[in-house]
């Protein structure tokens, strides 16, 4: 499968994944009071939690047709994770700062989500589920 095709697959199963955690993070942005960029940034961290294992079975059997390593999923998206809870509030204000105070409260996981993309594409494809060619290159070194 072509990086091209794979990454358009990633992207529309981040898409429906990334409405899904539209409204997974707005309903827990309003539990924990719905204001500051606290309880911003941690309704976005308790977005990525159910949402892990099914973007995993998802990415491994029709993204990169690969077995890949669940451990690595997860230190991947924690860290892609950590990365969007870090500019969620940014983009918050930024986007606010643009379009008035709600849309900052609406749209800014969504811009934070969409830089979050790419590397989070590029760690699942190269460290999570290794392409053939990476496979194959792997096997003939020595595991030491």
């Amino acid at each position: 499968m072509t990086l091209l095709s794979q990454y358009v697959k990633f992207m529309i199963n981040g898409g429906v994944l990334g409405v899904v955690s539209l409204f997974l993070q707005a309903a827990l942005y309003h539990l924990l009071g719905g204001t500051g960029s606290i309880a911003y940034a941690t309704a976005t961290l308790f977005t990525y939690v159910p949402l892990i294992v099914v973007n995993f079975c998802l990415q491994r059997t029709l993204i990169f047709s690969a077995s890949g390593r669940l451990w690595k999923f997860i230190l991947a998206n924690a860290f892609v994770m950590l990365l969007v809870s870090a500019i969620s509030p940014i983009c918050r204000v930024v986007v606010a700062d643009l379009m008035g105070g709600t849309a900052g409260d609406r749209s800014g996981f969504l811009l934070a989500s969409l830089i979050g993309a790419t590397p989070s594409f590029l760690l699942s494809r190269h460290w999570v589920f290794q392409t053939e060619r990476n496979t194959s290159h792997d096997a003939g070194r020595s595991n030491t």
